[in-house]
């Protein structure tokens, strides 16, 4: 696994959704996460804003993805929990 894969994993990206944040064609982020191409600085730089982004909780304008990655976050921390039946998510008011 190269760096830029696990990257993309911690950010709960594929390639397509990598593509999209990154403007370019998900075949270049493919090349990318098998190490045939390179991650620029530029990528770590955006990819880096994403990961700001979640920590800071400011996950409403970002893919659905990303946005469930970072509730699995949460919920592996126990700030947050799930709820019966309905599996919903929920604050922990102690954390």
């Amino acid at each position: 696994m190269t760096v830029f894969r696990a990257m993309l994993d911690q950010l709960g990206l594929n390639a397509e959704g990598a593509a999209r944040i990154l403007g370019q064609s998900p075949i270049t982020v493919h090349r990318k996460t098998q190490g045939v191409r390179n991650a620029t600085d530029d990528d770590v730089r955006r990819l880096r804003d994403f990961w700001w982004s979640i920590q800071s909780g400011d996950t409403d304008r970002l893919p659905d993805g990303v946005r469930e990655a970072a509730m699995a976050r949460k919920v592996l921390r126990g700030v947050c929990g799930i709820d019966g039946p309905g599996r919903r998510i929920y604050e922990d008011e102690a954390a």
